[in-house]
Parts: structure tokens; sequence; C-alpha cells
């Protein structure tokens, strides 16, 4: 498993070429998905490039989401639940105050 920190410090760049490698795919089978030239996409792993990746592009063929390429780590659902419940029960009870007001 690899460390948290190296997670939080690896760059856009590596995480693509990792990304990448795990699932078992070559550059070109890669830039070939994405309609890209397999020199263009070589460059996006190197961190260079003269141009942004088409970042949904790759996430559909990493089978990942835009947030695991660009912060390294899949979104964390539970907590923006949690956040969603919060926000609703405050919503309701506003409601109440509100409604015994009339």
């Amino acid at each position: 498993m690899r460390c948290v920190y190296s997670v939080l410090m690896e760059q856009i760049h590596q995480r693509l070429a990792r990304l990448r490698k795990a699932q078992g795919l070559t550059a070109k089978a890669v830039a070939n998905a994405i309609g890209e030239a397999e020199s263009t996409y070589r460059g996006w792993e190197k961190g260079r490039g003269r141009k942004l990746p088409p970042f949904e592009q790759l996430c559909q063929v990493l089978s990942i989401s835009v947030t695991e390429l660009i912060v390294g780590q899949q979104p964390d659902f539970a907590d923006a639940l949690e956040r969603l419940s919060k926000i609703e029960e405050q919503v309701r009870k506003l409601r109440l105050d509100l409604s015994s007001r009339i």
C-alpha cells in the first residue's frame, strides 16, 4: 500500500502514469482511446505539454473519477452525505420555526 504522504505529494502527471499502469494499459492504448497522439499523451505523463489533457476522457479510460486524478484519492461520499443530512435537518428546523411564527 502506498504511503499517504507520497500520494499527497504526487503530482498529477505522476498520478496519471501510475493509474494507467495500474489498469495495465500502455500509453499508446490510452492515447488512442482519447484520440491523441502517443507523444502528446507521454508528454502529459512527463509533466509537460502545450495543452491541458482531456481529464474527463482520461478518467473514463482509466475507470476513475476526475477527483481521484486531480486530488489523488476517491471522493468521500460518506462525508458529503453526512453534511447533507445535517443541512437537511437545519432546513427542517427552520421551516418549523417559520411555520410557528405565521
